[in-house]
Order: C-alpha cells, then structure tokens, then sequence
C-alpha cells in the first residue's frame, strides 16, 4: 500500500517511453501527476481555518496511500479525490497565476474531454 501512485506513473512513463503510446498510458500519468500538484498545492498553501482545506488535506492524506486496486483503473482514483480537487479549485480564489494553476491542477479532465470530441 502507499506506492500505488509510484507505480501508476513509474509504469505509465515506463510504457510510454517504451513506444507504448496509448492513450490509457498518455491519461494515465497526466493524471496522476495533476493529482500530485494538487496535494502538493494544498501542502503548500495550508490554510488550517478553513474548513474545506480540512476535508482537502484528509484526502491528501488519502493519496498518499491509494493502492493498486485503485490505481489500476485511474478513473477510479480520479474519482476518489474528487473532494481534494474540490478542494484545490477554492484554494485558488485570489490567487495571481489563477488560469495557470486551475489548469494544471485540472489536467485530470484532459481524458473527459478527450472522449467527448467527435473523433
């Protein structure tokens, strides 16, 4: 357990950089990397006050620790932090780079919009 996350980009890069260029492989570790920066964004800017930055770091907390099980189908962890998401978009009222760090931290919908274009 807690390496769930190591695997899934360790194992997504892996591939990819095999010339397994699959889009599972592609959205599998732009998401889990946009997971890590939102957890990290919440480590970095605690604001304990607030109640939703409470909820948000449990589930940081949470990440850390997500194992294969979830990993093994990303959607699911997507949909598992979905509160720490949350979370990291009300963390970002006021902040000067707001477009920026709202795309980066919502990289996780790259795969939703993918599959929504007439392709």
């Amino acid at each position: 357990q807690g390496l769930g996350w190591l695997r899934q980009v360790g194992g997504c890069a892996t591939r990819l950089a095999g010339g397994e260029w699959t889009l599972r492989n592609f959205f599998g570790l732009l998401g889990a990397l946009s997971l890590a920066w939102q957890a990290a964004w919440l480590c970095w800017r605690r604001k304990p006050d607030e109640l939703w930055w409470r909820v948000g770091a449990a589930y940081g907390l949470l990440f850390m620790v997500l194992g294969d099980a979830v990993w093994g189908s990303y959607w699911a962890a997507m949909r598992a932090m979905l509160p720490m998401t949350a979370t990291y978009t009300l963390s970002l009222r006021g902040e000067k780079h707001f477009w920026p760090l709202l795309w980066t931290g919502h990289l996780t919908l790259a795969h939703a919009i993918w599959r929504l274009l007439p392709l």
